[in-house]
């Protein structure tokens, strides 16, 4: 990875933190940060986590960071 990539991942990395300070989360789950990458590079994602994992997290992280009208899908497994 060079470090124009690592730069990158740091701001993004550094942007959801700051999301996520608003939104009063203070710590990561596993594949939160990975999700949220894909989805400001705009790329589509299918995020898969376990119930309490965090899904509402990341679509309401990426809801913020987008400058643009996206479409979201979270499905609760009720």
């Amino acid at each position: 990875m060079d470090i124009n990539n690592i730069n990158a991942l740091n701001t993004i990395k550094q942007q959801f933190t700051g999301y996520m300070k608003s939104l009063n989360f203070n710590t990561l789950r596993k594949g939160q940060l990975e999700a949220f990458i894909h989805i400001v590079s705009g790329k589509d994602t299918l995020v898969s986590l376990p119930m309490g994992h965090g899904k509402t997290l990341v679509s309401c992280v990426s809801i913020c960071a987008q400058s643009k009208m996206v479409d979201i899908l979270v499905v609760v497994p009720l």
